[in-house]
This record gives structure tokens, C-alpha cells and sequence, in this order.
């Protein structure tokens, strides 16, 4: 999300919303059928992505799995923390390493609670803010966009790959 803005830049604004809407439609269905394959294989206890995995490759993929997940969500952390440490450090005058050693624990934390159904009423507040930051950065762009001299609908073929 953080960096479809420099991807629209790169590949137009229609071009980007074309992509954007291709790559969408083939993560939502990539996503059904991912719970297909698991409401069909319940009767045999499958009930995670590994084990999905598992039944439907062999075993050695459980583990792939497992392991691709970890990476994904270790750079998904990753990433948070960079974001907040940066974006927070010309505001409080301390170091990003200051505000990366403050954020750790409470991630660590949050990664041990055993059920995350506790979270939902602090989850359903974070997604109010986000929609409301979405829809003031959102407004903020449509005014820039009026007054903006070079709107490109679509840019050269070669920079399409900077919208992945």
C-alpha cells in the first residue's frame, strides 16, 4: 500500500488502475481457491496453509511453507518498523534505532498471544483509522491532481514492472 503511489507515478494513472484492479482480481481468486482446497480437504483435519500445502503437494511443502510465511511476515515487520521509526524520529528529535528498540517488545508480545480474538475491538479501531487516513491522503491527492500540470495516463511499457 505504502508504495502504490511511486507505482502510479511510474505506470500512469490509467495504466496503474488497470494493473492494480488485474492483480486484485487474481489475488481474490488465487484466495478462493486456496479456501476451496481447504473446505475439501476438513473431513481430513487440514486446517492451516502448511497443511494445506501438505495434502496437496506432499510433505516436503509443509515446511516450504511454513518457511515462506515466516520470511514474508518477518519482512512485513520488518518494514513496519522502518516506517514507524522514520516517520516518528523528526517529531520526537530521537533516532529511528530508539524508536525501532521501543516498538520490538510490544511486537514480540502481540506475536506470542496464543488468539488474536482478543484484538478485534483494538483491530476494528485501527481499520477506522486506516480508512480515514486512506481518505484524507485520497482527498489530499485529488486536489493535488487538479492542479498538477503533467498528469500522465500512461507511461512507457518499461517502467510496468516498477507497479509490482
Amino acid at each position: 500500500v505504502l508504495g502504490l503511489p511511486y507505482a502510479f507515478l511510474q505506470s500512469g494513472y490509467i495504466l496503474g488502475t488497470a494493473c492494480l484492479a488485474i492483480v486484485s482480481v487474481m489475488s481474490l481468486h488465487n484466495m478462493m481457491l486456496l479456501l476451496a482446497c481447504k473446505k475439501r480437504l476438513e473431513d481430513r483435519g487440514v486446517c492451516t496453509y502448511s497443511e494445506v500445502a501438505s495434502a496437496c503437494l506432499g510433505p516436503k511443502f509443509k515446511r516450504v511453507t511454513e518457511a515462506l510465511l515466516v520470511v514474508s511476515q518477518t519482512g512485513f515487520c520488518v518494514a513496519y518498523l522502518i516506517f514507524v521509526a522514520q516517520n516518528l524520529a523528526p517529531f520526537t528529535g530521537f533516532s529511528k534505532l530508539v524508536h525501532v528498540m521501543v516498538i520490538i517488545p510490544f511486537q514480540i508480545s502481540l506475536a506470542m498471544l496464543p488468539s488474536l480474538t482478543a484484538l478485534a475491538p483494538v483491530s476494528t479501531a485501527a481499520n477506522l483509522c486506516n480508512l480515514l487516513g486512506m481518505m484524507v491522503v485520497l482527498f489530499d491527492d485529488v486536489k493535488a491532481f487538479r492542479h498538477h500540470e503533467i498528469v500522465v495516463p500512461i507511461t512507457s511499457m518499461a517502467k510496468l514492472p516498477f507497479m509490482f
